[in-house]
């Protein structure tokens, strides 16, 4: 676990002192939540510890944000629609999640069936057996649905790396890629230290058992 017991709140009367030791206890407990593995997070979240579900939230957002941007005929309210019961279904069956390191895929699932409800509600989507297929969205080639489907998980893979991996690699996946240069004053590293750092963030990411089924397909990138 990451925290074994959980500080009180400083109370309004307490003196300056007590206030800046409070400050400093929550800035510690700030890094170590980011440098928590994904494992760690799950099951301190199940155990109803707040600030490592704030950090599950903070990893995957992006990737939530994502998957709602990819249906191109929900509107911006629909998308926050999406983004919000995507959310609100995790946090009521994360107690049933036994393979922390299966959460990115997870919420990956649960944000398109999230957004293909809403699709369907509003008659954006055709009913029947088609409804329920993600290929209507790209009436191009199955090539581009499995070159997405390989894309997203790639994302939701980095997403759930503990720091500086998760930064780097999502600095590393920008177009224009950032400089070595620009990369170190970001993550305040050495210079030199970056190309290490992203070998050995790479060989984290590509462990993650939900990006298994796309590695060939990444590598043609």
């Amino acid at each position: 676990m990451l925290i074994g017991v959980m500080t009180a709140h400083p109370r309004d009367d307490v003196r300056p002192r007590r206030c800046r030791s409070g400050t400093y206890a929550r800035a510690v407990l700030a890094t170590q939540v980011r440098a928590a593995t994904l494992t760690e997070l799950v099951r301190d979240a199940q155990l109803g510890v707040q600030p490592a579900w704030n950090e599950l939230v903070r990893r995957f957002e992006d990737l939530v944000w994502k998957i709602a941007h990819d249906f191109d005929q929900l509107s911006l309210g629909m998308r926050e629609e999406v983004v919000g019961d995507t959310w609100e279904r995790i946090v009521l069956k994360l107690h049933t999640v036994e393979e922390p390191e299966a959460l990115p895929g997870w919420i990956t699932t649960v944000a398109r069936r999230e957004a293909l409800k809403v699709l369907r509600r509003d008659r954006l989507v055709p009913s029947g057996e088609l409804a329920d297929r993600a290929d209507w969205l790209a009436p191009a080639v199955d090539a581009r649905l499995i070159a997405d489907e390989a894309a997203n998980a790639l994302y939701a893979a980095v997403c759930g790396l503990a720091e500086p991996c998760r930064t780097l690699l999502m600095l590393m996946m920008r177009d224009p890629r950032p400089t070595v240069t620009e990369i170190a004053g970001l993550l305040e590293m050495p210079r030199g230290s970056v190309g290490p750092t992203q070998g050995r963030c790479v060989k984290k990411v590509r462990a993650v058992p939900m990006l298994a089924p796309h590695i060939r397909e990444l590598a043609r990138d």
